[in-house]
This record gives structure tokens, C-alpha cells and sequence, in this order.
């Protein structure tokens, strides 16, 4: 439900009452109903200000209710206790918000009392959460974006934390496949797009492992995790959260952890030759966009104007095409997919060879997420069951970035180039590069060797990694992850 609404809206003889009092909000007896649902303020007086009726006259969801406590600093005769409570504004942004309540009839212990166990209750409300910083991501503001936005919010809603900061490469992923976390609610990262994939990695790993599942396996049919994840933006890159939360910001983020509503979403599991490689939760590329990214590595010293400069320079650079021969899988359409299996997954189609004569390619990317209509725009929708795969074949490294940023930000694609095509509802792909064997072992030019190297380097969620092999299979994983979030996104957020 969006902010406290008007007491109207929820009126049902079949509410049971938990407790009823009469209370004084903003200097006016106010009627305070807890029932089954939530609170409900309705004011006495006949006639009320807009001021005043931003504060009572209405109705708070129990989801939406963070805590209630007494004012340590309150004084005089009647009690002041505080009502902490979660603020829906525009654009799927959350704030919190308290309500000062002043105490009529001497009622205000047992009204906190019953307050706190209906906050208890809420279903998917974490008690005991294990948070994971990385404290120099982004600008190195991770622990300071935590303190200010997560610490007190936490400690408000009763939420016990257990703190543990990164300190060195591939910690993350260290702690995912081998931490236990058996005796947590959730997990919580702190940080960006690649400390996410990094720990998401790990726990699958170890999720398969305790499963005794052969990850390495691209057939294997993977088990799913089953522990939610909320994500605090605090990096350079920071979709992730913006797609789960529909908006990045980190007040928001922390407050959808504590709401509880979580909802499965999806992931590509990438495996280089018969080896698992990685999992992907928000880009996979092959080609022009793991070229930049390579390039943004080799230009750290210029710190974030890297990321412009690298780009611009990839824009107007010549394209660099590889040989490849591309398949891919369909979701197929409900009405030529009647029966379903036993387990309730989705028919696919059979492996199809994508046609190019030449088979020369410059990009092949995709996003794990469904794309979906919605009228004058199209919505990411992180918690879909099929994807975009987008092929460019010899099309202009402009042409490129312009579909991925409509892509990002929505827009209906326009694009007129032959050479650049939009595969919608695949499930999986597979790409195997061929390679000519000019100059045998013998030695080989500079631009040759660079060609080559970058042919074994994949861009996976912003960071660029080494393939083991040339040939990569990527498959679909719907309802793999389990994230705090939102289920309907309102306007996608730029990945």
C-alpha cells in the first residue's frame, strides 16, 4: 500500500479488533484501532486541516509499521510514545517516518506492547541478519553509507545484525561458499554490483555443494537458494538494487529489507567449456561491452572519468569482430506449451542455430530480466522467466550502446540496422568462438596477441572475466535468487 491512507479505504465489519483506545495526535483525540491488518487512526473532530490530515484520519498496513516505543524524553502527565512507520513516496522511494502520540487514558504500555507482537508477526520480517560491506567500492563509502542509512533503522526495528567487512580480493566470494548461514533471516550486501555477483557466486556454489549437485554440469538441474538477499547500494555500479528496489536508494533499500516482502528472482548460470564459470545477475556481453571494460581496467589511475573516456574511445573505435556460431533456446508460448511437467517448469524449444552466413559478430549481449510491454514504454522485470538476447553482426558500436540504453531506460526499440537483432523470450544460449589459426605457433603481431586475449575475456555484471574455454553455454534460472524487494517495478531503473 502506498503512504497512510484515509480510513474510508479500509473500513470491514470483518476486521477483528486487537485493541482500541483514544489517543491525542497532533494536539486532537484521535481513535487508535489495532486490528488484524493494521492500525487505523480516525479523528473525533468533525472538521480537520490538510496539515492535520497528513498525520491522522488514516490507515498504516502492519508491514509498513517499523516499531512503537516511549519518548525517553517525555514529561508531564500525559505519556508520549512514538509510532515508527515506513513512508511510500513517488517513484517507489521509501522514507521513515514517526508519529507522536500522546497518551489519554494511561494505555500506552499495553498499546506498544500490542504494536510490537503485531510487528513480530509480519511475514518475511527478518529478526537476525548477516551484513556483508566492502569498504572501498564506489567512493569507499560503505561503511559510512551503512552507519547512516542501516545502523539506527535496524536497531529501530528490532533487528539483530552480525557485521562483516571485506578485506581482500575475492573475499565475498569466500564467505558465500563457506560461511554458514543456517542461523540468519537474511543477508545483506552493502556495496555494488560486483560485490553482489561475487557473494551470489559463492553461495551457489555452496547451496549446490550441500545438495551434492555437479555445478560444472551445464545440464544439471541446480537447487535454488533459499535465504533472501537485500541489497544497499554502495558502489560504482549499483542496478542490482535498483531493479529489485525500483529506485537506488539506499534508505529504501533498508527499509524494503525490513518490511520482509520478498519475491524469487532470476540469474544466468555461465559456464566456459564444461567448467562452471560464473553466475550472472544483471549483464552478460561477449564482445564490444567486455572490450570497454577491459579498457576501463587498464585506465584505473583516472579513477571514475575512466568509465566516460573508455566508453567515448569504444564509440569511435573500430569494431573488433570475432567468428562465432550462436544457438539459443525459446520459452514457448502458453498455447504451444499445454502440458507441463511434473514440476511445474517451462516447456522450451529445441536449440536453435541463429542464421549469419558470415558468422562474423561484434557484440552479443542480454540482461536477466523479462522484458515487458507496458503501453508507451517497456519494464525490466528482474523476477520474469525469459530474456532479450541482443546480437550485433558487424552493426555500428553506436547502434550497440544506443539499444542497450533504450533497453535500460525503457524506451520501444527503433532501431533500423540490418545487422543488429532483438531475440526475445530465449532461455539460453550458446556461443562458440572459432578461431583461425593464422600464424600457428609461430610468432604473432601485437594486435593479433591483443585480439586474442580479448577473445577469452567475458563481461559479467560490469566486470570483465577470463573464459577457461571458448565455448559458452548460458542458462536461464528463473526463481533461482530469493530478494528483498518489490514485485511490481513502476519505471525501470538504469542498469
Amino acid at each position: 500500500m502506498g503512504d497512510l491512507e484515509t480510513e474510508s479505504i479500509i473500513k470491514s465489519d470483518s476486521d477483528a479488533v486487537i485493541f482500541d483506545d483514544i489517543v491525542n495526535v497532533a494536539g486532537k483525540d484521535t481513535q487508535m484501532v489495532l486490528i488484524a491488518n493494521g492500525i487505523k487512526l480516525i479523528n473525533l473532530k468533525d472538521k480537520i486541516s490538510k496539515k492535520e490530515e497528513a498525520n491522522i484520519g488514516r490507515f498504516l498496513e502492519w508491514r509498513d509499521v517499523i516499531s512503537a516505543s516511549k519518548d525517553p524524553k517525555s514529561t508531564g502527565k500525559k505519556t508520549l510514545w512514538i509510532l515508527n512507520y515506513i513512508h511510500h513516496g513517488s517513484k517507489s522511494i521509501l522514507h521513515h517516518r514517526c508519529l507522536k502520540v500522546h497518551d489519554n487514558n494511561g494505555n500506552s504500555d499495553r498499546l506498544i506492547t500490542a504494536i510490537q507482537e503485531q510487528c513480530s508477526k509480519v511475514v518475511g520480517r527478518p529478526k537476525k541478519l548477516f551484513v556483508l560491506i566492502n569498504p572501498i567500492g564506489g567512493a569507499g563509502r560503505g561503511r559510512h553509507i551503512y552507519q547512516k542509512a542501516a545502523e539506527s533503522l535496524f536497531k529501530l526495528a528490532s533487528v539483530e545484525t552480525h557485521v562483516v567487512v571485506t578485506e581482500k580480493s575475492k573475499h565475498a566470494l569466500e564467505i558465500g561458499e563457506t560461511h554458514d548461514f543456517s542461523h540468519y533471516d537474511g543477508i545483506v550486501i552493502v556495496g555494488g554490483d560486483g560485490l553482489y555477483q561475487e557473494f551470489l557466486q559463492g553461495l551457489t556454489i555452496q547451496t549446490q555443494k550441500k545438495s551434492g549437485i555437479n555445478y560444472d554440469d551445464p545440464n544439471a538441474e541446480l537447487s535454488k537458494l533459499n535465504i533472501p538477499i537485500g541489497i544497499i547500494p554502495a558502489g560504482t555500479g549499483n542496478g542490482a538494487t535498483g531493479l529489485v528496489n525500483g529506485v537506488n536508494h539506499a534508505e529504501t533499500a533498508v527499509l524494503n529489507i525490513i518490511r520482509g516482502e520478498q519475491h524469487r528472482g532470476q540469474i544466468f548460470i555461465v559456464h566456459s567449456g564444461s567448467e562452471f564459470l560464473c553466475v550472472s545477475a544483471l549483464i552478460f556481453s561477449y564482445g564490444m561491452f567486455s572490450d570497454m571494460i577491459k579498457r576501463t581496467e587498464e585506465l584505473r589511475w583516472m579513477k571514475r572519468a575512466r568509465y566516460p573516456y573508455a566508453l567515448i574511445g569504444m564509440l569511435f573505435k573500430k569494431r573488433r569482430l570475432f567468428q562465432a556460431e550462436l544457438q539459443y533456446r525459446l520459452k514457448l508460448e502458453d498455447e504451444d506449451a499445454r502440458e507441463r511437467n511434473g514440476q511445474g517448469e517451462q516447456q522450451k524449444s529445441e536449440w536453435i542455430t541463429h542464421k549469419n552466413e558470415t558468422k562474423n559478430y561484434n557484440c552479443i549481449y542480454t540482461v536477466p530480466c523479462e522484458l515487458v510491454d507496458a503501453g508507451d514504454h517497456n519494464i525490466l522485470d528482474p523476477f520474469g522467466s525469459h530474456v532479450m538476447l541482443v546480437v550485433g553482426s558487424g552493426c555500428s558500436h553506436v547502434a550497440i550502446f544506443k539499444s542497450f540504453m533504450d533497453l535500460s531506460l525503457g524506451k520501444k526499440r527503433n532501431s533500423t540496422s540490418s545487422n543488429l537483432e532483438f531475440i526475445d523470450r530465449v532461455t539460453d544460449f550458446r556461443i562458440k568462438v572459432l578461431r583461425d589459426e593464422q600464424g600457428g605457433s609461430e610468432r604473432i603481431s601485437g594486435a593479433r596477441a591483443r585480439k586474442i586475449a580479448l577473445e577469452h575475456l567475458v563481461d559479467i555484471d560490469g566486470e570483465v572475466i577470463h573464459l577457461k574455454s571458448l565455448d559458452m553455454t548460458v542458462r536461464m534460472q528463473p526463481s533461482f535468487t530469493l530478494l528483498y524487494g518489490i514485485k511490481k517495478i513502476n519505471s525501470f531503473v538504469q542498469v
